[in-house]
């Protein structure tokens, strides 16, 4: 009998309810048996004694995360221990409040907090707020038109922040005032460096180039300030004037240079004819001095000379009579009394009297190459040591063209007494010619110059003397400050210093 289709049916379920029963006994039979061995082996883990954990790195993260739950920590206590804000209408809390806690609490609260990790931040940022303080004396010096000043303090607060770009651009700005455009385009050029979007310092710059006929490199610098920004009234402005001088001039002269990379060249000036002087031009007759003429081995010279110049070389004769008499009669005072009793050294004293009264004129006064008496080394026991500033500067005028003899008579001054001697600046021509002094005869003779160089340094400002010194001046004073690294006994970090307020290290 054939089967239907709904008993077929019937059949594979009861065939499939059989399967899952089956696997249902596998599972929970397994079950069973895992749930014996973790008891057996939880059971053996107690019978062992503890377990040594072994040392694994920290989770990745886990130290930051820690970081910002204290933080977070502290941001919470410190706005629970806020004290809480009183409204302005709370007029019965303002009556009670106590001011002096108040006050007590802030100043408690700043000295226990500290801003700076280290000394060395605390440091600069003391420098930067010194630096800050000079800026503002400077601009109020400057509004003042009292530019040397102003260029003073800017430049001790560039010592203390170099980092500062507004020291270098103000400091420019300055030196415009003065007409020093070399310099102000040094300045100019460093604030660049600095920051090289401040618009202020191109334009200074540009400036700079323009009062030093630089048309090319200033126009250079409008358009950079019209790519930074484009509205600038006076950078357009500025930028056409400079385009009509430059057009103008090599209209005029196509075939010349504006200016040349030679320096020591000084091209002609061209003006236009709106700008040329109205008055009458006067013929004047020229003059050559110094010609001179030889004939028979006996050289001339001849000085065709102007009224001024007569007079100071009239000036310079009555000096000349006077140290002639001055010496003359010295030399007549010296009696032959210790002659008699030195017996055979009697004839060289004698000998070399004679030769003091003979020689005289051509040892104790020589005449320079630019018609100036200058003094030899003979008689500088006959001048005393100076005591002012005045005495210093007549004397320096006598005897500046003679090394020598200024050698012999600034050694004799005292290190300590230069800040009297100099007065209220260093003049830059005495300092080259005391290094000089210092490489000529200091060094071959061995005597010792770091205490003169030391005390050079705390004269009245002698940093703007140092901060124009030329390149070749800068290396005279390296090599005298490597020659001392070699001979003195002072270390060497204290000889860096002094090279550093030299400005050569």
């Amino acid at each position: 009998m054939p089967i239907t289709k709904h008993e077929e049916k019937m059949v594979d379920l009861q065939h499939q309810l059989r399967e899952n029963q089956h696997d249902v006994e596998e599972f929970l039979s397994d079950m069973q048996n895992w749930e014996t061995r973790m008891r057996k082996k939880d059971t053996n883990l107690k019978m062992e004694g503890p377990v040594i954990e072994a040392q694994l790195p920290p989770v990745r993260n886990t130290l930051d995360q820690k970081k910002m739950r204290k933080k977070k920590k502290r941001t919470t206590e410190r706005v629970q221990n806020k004290p809480k804000r009183i409204s302005s209408y709370d007029y019965l809390s303002w009556d009670t409040f106590d001011v002096n806690k108040a006050i007590e609490e802030v100043d408690r609260q700043k000295d226990s907090s500290s801003e700076y990790e280290t000394d060395e931040e605390w440091d600069t940022e003391r420098k930067k707020h010194l630096a800050e303080e000079e800026k503002e004396k400077g601009n109020a010096y400057f509004r003042g038109g009292e530019y040397d000043q102003a260029i003073e303090h800017y430049s001790r607060g560039f010592q203390l922040d170099p980092t500062n770009h507004l020291l270098p651009a103000n400091r420019a700005m300055a030196l415009i005032k003065q007409k020093k455009f070399a310099a102000a385009e040094v300045d100019a050029t460093t604030a660049i460096s600095l920051e090289p979007l401040y618009v202020k310092a191109y334009m200074r710059r540009a400036s700079a180039m323009v009062g030093l006929t630089k048309f090319e490199l200033a126009r250079a610098d409008y358009e950079r300030i019209l790519n930074l920004e484009p509205q600038n009234k006076l950078a357009k402005a500025e930028l056409e004037k400079t385009e009509k001088e430059l057009m103008r001039s090599v209209s005029r002269h196509p075939e010349e240079k504006l200016f040349t990379q030679e320096p020591g060249i000084i091209s002609p000036l061209h003006k236009s004819s709106e700008c040329r002087s109205m008055k009458s031009l006067r013929r004047i007759a020229i003059e050559e001095v110094g010609i001179e003429s030889q004939g028979d081995d006996v050289v001339t010279t001849t000085f065709k000379q102007s009224k001024s110049l007569q007079r100071i070389t009239e000036k310079d004769n009555r000096m000349f009579q006077k140290f002639v008499s001055k010496s003359d009669s010295l030399a007549k005072s010296v009696k032959p009394k210790a002659v008699e009793k030195l017996g055979d050294s009697e004839s060289k004293q004698r000998n070399a009297l004679s030769d003091a009264e003979e020689g005289h004129s051509s040892s104790s006064v020589s005449l320079a190459t630019d018609g100036t008496f200058s003094e030899s080394s003979d008689d500088m026991s006959g001048k005393s040591v100076p005591q002012t500033s005045y005495h210093f500067q007549s004397d320096y005028k006598v005897l500046k063209h003679n090394k020598e003899a200024f050698f012999h008579y600034f050694k004799r001054i005292a290190p300590s007494t230069f800040p009297t001697l100099f007065g209220e600046m260093l003049d830059s021509d005495i300092l080259v010619n005391i290094l000089a002094v210092f490489k000529e005869f200091y060094v071959p003779a061995g005597d010792s110059f770091e205490e003169h160089l030391v005390s050079l340094t705390r004269v009245k400002r002698f940093e703007m003397t140092a901060l124009f010194l030329s390149e070749r001046e800068k290396q005279l004073v390296s090599n005298l400050i490597a020659h001392l690294k070699q001979t003195s006994s002072s270390r060497e970090e204290d000889i860096n210093n002094l090279g550093k307020k030299y400005r050569v290290l």
